[in-house]
């Protein structure tokens, strides 16, 4: 849920939230993939309900990538192990 009174984020601020590079979020806008902004003079602000609406679509589109199976579990099903002796 998104507060109305929320602050708008520069970019520092967003990618220090999301714990993600500048390039990162530019290589993301680039794709058409980055939260909705506006310039406040020459800068860029991404508000709380952007912020919002950017992480349900990454959410969006994790739910609906295939699962790769843990590197563990393929090489214990690539190799059987050697029967011990009873």
């Amino acid at each position: 849920m998104t507060d109305d009174a929320s602050p708008s984020l520069t970019i520092i601020e967003f990618c220090a939230a999301e714990k993600i590079s500048r390039a990162k979020l530019h290589l993301d806008w680039a794709d058409g993939r980055g939260p909705r902004f506006y310039y406040n003079g020459s800068h860029r602000r991404i508000t709380a309900a952007a912020r919002h609406e950017w992480q349900l679509a990454r959410e969006d589109e994790a739910a609906a990538a295939p699962r790769a199976e843990p590197k563990a579990l393929q090489d214990a099903r690539a190799k059987p192990k050697a029967l011990q002796p009873a």
